[in-house]
């Protein structure tokens, strides 16, 4: 078990997520009778998509890092927590002992769950995801060096998931236009049943029949609405922000020791 576990890792090490990932998928789709053509497709939109979205990362990581480390040395902000976002946490879950198990363990189980019509949800179409249920498990591991107790974490994530992504499924094919589509993610649909309470809430007290979707914003607040606009000011605001001491000392940088630690 170790060997093989060693190897997957070797493998993700090797090739990253945008080979793995399709690779993964390619095979799923001709398991399920998907034809040659629509399944090397689908696996190519797949990798393609992962490495478009590591490139805009990794292009303006490096411009918008600085910005952000002027800002919180001259505003004094000082919080506690920080957000790392899905590439950290992805390396995490994909490097672990938990991680790896449940990358085939949970795989088998979507794969039996469906073809036990227990689910009508299909997991493995989004299998990228699976790192939201390997990551708990990775984390609960470090803490209990508990391996079972990490798989079932990692399983009973997994089981809930299912109930909220089938319970969202005509909502989500409904407002995207998607027929027999939802969302399987565990990390979008842990706030699901919240939403759901809280959409009824505001239902009673009439928000529903306040027009504040997106098309309505825009159509009131004209060119200020677009998303290139929207971007713009956010962007202004934190330009502003972080170079406001460099304006007042004549661009000259920060005091040494300012700058807060990465």
């Amino acid at each position: 078990m170790q060997t093989v576990l060693n190897t997957l890792s070797q493998v993700m090490d090797a090739f990253g997520a945008a080979i793995v990932v399709p690779f993964v998928l390619l095979i799923l789709n001709l398991i399920m009778r998907v034809p040659l053509k629509k399944a090397i497709q689908s696996a190519l939109h797949a990798g393609i998509g992962l490495t478009g979205f590591n490139l805009l990362i990794g292009a303006y990581t490096p411009i918008v890092t600085p910005v952000v480390q002027r800002m919180v040395a001259t505003t004094g902000v000082n919080l506690n927590i920080l957000d790392t976002g899905w590439q950290a946490t992805s390396i995490v879950a994909y490097s672990t002992q938990a991680g790896m198990i449940f990358l085939g363990l949970g795989l088998l189980l979507q794969v039996v769950l469906f073809l036990l019509k227990i689910t009508d949800v299909f997991f493995p179409s989004d299998l990228w995801n699976n790192y939201s249920y390997m990551l708990w498990g990775s984390m609960m591991y470090a803490v209990t060096r508990n391996m079972l107790l990490s798989i079932g974490l990692m399983v009973l994530i997994n089981l809930y998931t299912m109930i909220f992504s089938e319970a969202l499924s005509k909502r989500w094919s409904t407002y995207y236009g998607y027929p027999r589509a939802t969302i399987v993610a565990s990390h979008a649909l842990g706030t699901f049943p919240v939403a759901v309470g809280m959409n009824a809430l505001l239902n009673k007290l009439g928000a529903d029949k306040v027009k504040w979707d997106t098309q309505s914003l825009q159509n009131k607040l004209g060119a200020l609405g677009e998303p290139t606009s929207i971007g713009f000011i956010l962007g202004l605001l934190l330009g502003i922000a972080g170079n406001l001491t460099r304006w007042k000392g004549g661009g000259k940088p920060l005091p040494s020791g300012s700058q807060p630690p990465l």
